[in-house]
């Protein structure tokens, strides 16, 4: 499973918002000698918190401090639709492009043919997430329950 500690900030129709603390990725050597630095890069592009909506099966109150909980399939299953199908539409439609044009203009074929393949991947990756299992959904447990 994987964890986000965070703190209910509002409570509303049966869920609340909880406001995560955003993670620093990374090893944690960048002040080290021989740290790439990458955390540091990162947190230029990174939100200083992240709010996530989760149903209130606890009656947990505002200010209380929370684990979300998602299973780890989830995450894996969002990485292979939003990245592995569109980069398969790519290398699939840069060979037919280039089948296509034969000895005549392969690499522009090819990078049509890449173009029409991330849009069919992208398209194809957007039709297979519509169905969100519900095992999907995130949730609650107290902060000082034992982990998820």
């Amino acid at each position: 499973m994987i964890e986000v500690p965070g703190e209910v900030v509002e409570l509303q129709d049966g869920m609340v918002r909880v406001r995560a603390a955003a993670r620093s990725g990374g090893c944690g050597r960048c002040n080290e000698p021989g740290g790439c630095g990458s955390a540091k890069v990162g947190s230029m592009f990174r939100a200083e918190h992240a709010d996530i909506w989760v149903r209130n099966d606890l009656g947990v109150g505002v200010g209380e401090r929370v684990l979300v909980c998602l299973d780890e399939g989830v995450s894996m299953q969002a990485a292979l639709l939003g990245y592995m199908v569109p980069v398969v539409g790519i290398v699939i439609g840069a060979a037919v492009g280039v089948f296509l044009a034969g000895a005549a203009s392969p690499d522009g074929a090819a990078v049509v043919g890449a173009l029409a393949g991330l849009a069919g991947g992208v398209m194809v990756s957007r039709w297979m997430g519509r169905g969100k299992p519900l095992e999907a959904e995130p949730t609650l447990k107290r902060a000082e329950a034992e982990p998820c």
